[in-house]
């Protein structure tokens, strides 16, 4: 993700959290999933979905 980032990268981010989320939780950490979760909610609630 900070490779994605570092690029300016916006487009599909909340989709790629929910990737990346549910890779933490079949990795056994659904406390990190669940945070990105949160980030991606928060993306989608600032921009009005725009960036999904």
């Amino acid at each position: 993700m900070t490779a994605y980032l570092a690029i300016g990268a916006t487009l599909s981010r909340p989709t790629a959290l929910v990737i990346l989320a549910w890779a933490y939780g079949k990795a056994g950490q659904p406390e990190a999933g669940l945070r990105l979760l949160a980030e991606g909610r928060a993306l989608v609630d600032i921009h009005g979905g725009a960036l999904v």
